[in-house]
């Protein structure tokens, strides 16, 4: 009879806590902590400034803008979920170099942007749009072509973005899922292994009840067939946050795509021989489309 009241009481203890690690995923994806750039772009770049614009929903974002002197382009880079534009700096040091004016700036709800909710790309999609016309007014209209570069969740904003503008001539993502109950799925199988199907139960719940209530039906798969500029798909092999499944099926969606799947690359900036092949196939696809 005692050991019947322990299993019980371990049971229900464990499934307390699996109940408590979901609510606490989705709490921290909507409400992510607050991370600061720990250098100023002038530290980055010499032709850096400090600049701030207005999302459509009024929310002030705060970037950097490095100007190139002979550019060939400019980009807007869009960083990840939890993080800031400093994530970007390993992408805009090469950019930089090879010729394109940069945009790196902070969604709303971190870094240094105003805003207290993420939406996991929904209304950060708007973001990527306002920085596109921002950067639109800093580089004119002689002849200069914008892209965006977009990493996880700014790769999904990048797409949804695409959609819904003609702003930009050229998009490369790294690492962004197809949708919302997919990127669900997949984080609870990374961190929950076995128990991972009953707490995305509770994850997708607690989600419906955080997210705007739209946030699971607009989606970058569903953004996908708008799109008509050209876009390169990229994804990590050793990816378990987002599956490489997500870029194949992202590009069967999208009419001018290509994919590369990085073999040696989990869900971060590449490295090593990755890096190189990488940068040499962005560098390239951004030359013939802008």
């Amino acid at each position: 009879m005692v050991w019947l009241i322990l299993i019980i009481v371990f049971l229900l203890v464990g499934t307390f806590f699996l109940i408590l690690a979901a609510a606490l995923l989705a709490w921290v994806s909507v409400h992510p902590p607050r991370i600061v750039p720990r250098r100023s772009g002038s530290e980055i770049f010499a032709y850096c400034e400090e600049v701030s614009f207005t999302a459509s929903d009024g929310l002030v974002l705060v970037g950097w803008y490095f100007k190139n002197p002979d550019p060939q382009g400019a980009l807007v880079l869009a960083h990840g979920m939890c993080s800031n534009r400093a994530q970007m700096v390993p992408w805009a040091e090469w950019l930089f170099e090879a010729g394109y004016s940069l945009l790196l700036f902070d969604f709303r709800a971190n870094g240094e942007s105003e805003g207290k909710h993420c939406t996991m790309g929904l209304r950060e999609c708007g973001d990527v749009i306002a920085a596109g016309g921002f950067l639109r007014e800093k580089v004119g209209n002689d002849g200069i072509q914008m892209g965006v570069v977009g990493f996880s969740m700014g790769g999904c904003a990048a797409i949804m973005a695409a959609g819904r503008s003609n702003l930009f001539r050229a998009v490369t993502i790294l690492g962004a899922y197809t949708d919302l109950d997919t990127a669900i799925t997949q984080r609870c199988i990374r961190h929950f292994g076995m128990f991972a199907p009953f707490v995305e139960i509770f994850a997708r719940s607690f989600g419906e009840r955080l997210f705007p209530g739209d946030a699971f039906t607009e989606s970058p798969i569903s953004s996908a067939e708008s799109i008509r500029c050209p876009v390169l798909y990229v994804n990590g092999g050793l990816d378990r946050v987002v599956l490489s499944s997500n870029a194949v099926t992202l590009s069967d969606k999208t009419a001018a795509s290509e994919s590369l799947i990085l073999q040696n690359t989990s869900h971060s900036y590449p490295e090593g021989m990755d890096d190189v092949t990488y940068r040499a196939r962005v560098l390239e696809f951004f030359e013939a489309n802008l």
